[in-house]
This record gives structure tokens, C-alpha cells and sequence, in this order.
């Protein structure tokens, strides 16, 4: 009895050894991590804007804007729906982090940008190629870290 059970048990044990593998799991369509001038379209709110320090305490920048509109290729500061500051803007993705060029009537604004989980970061300043920051880690002293959550 007991070895008509260890033949039976060793023969359904046997069966699964065999079995066929699972189906792969098709991936996830989340939002892409690389930064676009088309991903970026839309209103978003200005959840805080600082002048970055590198040894990461940043100082909190007084900016009446609340939100930013970006439509086009046209960046807007908002306040309460006006546009308070408007720019040309264009996204390099093809750098890692992406580039970000802001112009307006007499300035260049050079700057980075990522995705953070939900939101978007900006870092920049005005001035020329050799301004931009080369990372968020740590950023360059400066500049303006600018963290947008999509509203």
C-alpha cells in the first residue's frame, strides 16, 4: 500500500515537472520617464519653486505664479489664470536628463528636466550652454528648481 502511494505521489510530482512555463506578463503602459515637448502639453501647478543650493538647502523663491500652461511650444507662468510671463521653449529628450531651452525677447534660459514619480522638474537659469546645470544631483548653486505637479 504504501509504495502503490509513493508511485502514485512520484507520478503526479512527475506530471508538473513538465508542465508548460506561464505566459510572460505583458508590460505596463505607466507614463514614460523621458520628458517630451509633447508629454509636457497641459496645465500644471506650481507645487514649489526654490534657488537651488548645493548642499541641498534650497531657499524658497516669491513668485506670485501658481501655475504654469505649456501649449506648444509656449511656457506660461500663471496667476489665477493670466499669464504673468510667457516663452519660447523647446525639449532636447534626446539628452539624459533632457534639455530644456526657455527664450524670451532678450534672454536664453538653458535648464534640465525630469519626471519625479507624478511630477516634473525643472531646474534652469539664464545664460548661455556653458550655464546649464549638468544634474539635479546636487544642482548648481543658483538656479531655479521649479517642481510641477500635472493639475
Amino acid at each position: 500500500m504504501a509504495v502503490r502511494t509513493a508511485v502514485v505521489l512520484l507520478a503526479v510530482l512527475g506530471l508538473t515537472a513538465f508542465a508548460p512555463a506561464p505566459f510572460p506578463r505583458p508590460q505596463r503602459r505607466g507614463q514614460s520617464p523621458e520628458i517630451t515637448l509633447a508629454s509636457f502639453q497641459g496645465r500644471w501647478r506650481v507645487a514649489s519653486i526654490v534657488t537651488s543650493c548645493t548642499n541641498g538647502q534650497h531657499v524658497p523663491f516669491t513668485w506670485p505664479a501658481t501655475h504654469v500652461r505649456i501649449s506648444g511650444n509656449r511656457w506660461d507662468f500663471l496667476t489665477k489664470d493670466l499669464s504673468i510671463d510667457s516663452r519660447n521653449l523647446s525639449i532636447d529628450p534626446k539628452k539624459k536628463p533632457a534639455h530644456l531651452n526657455f527664450t524670451d525677447d532678450v534672454r536664453k534660459g538653458v535648464g534640465l528636466i525630469r519626471r519625479q514619480g507624478a511630477q516634473v522638474q525643472v531646474i534652469y537659469t539664464w545664460g548661455s550652454e556653458t550655464s546649464r546645470a549638468n544634474s539635479f544631483e546636487p544642482p548648481p548653486d543658483g538656479h531655479w528648481l521649479i517642481t510641477l505637479q500635472r493639475d
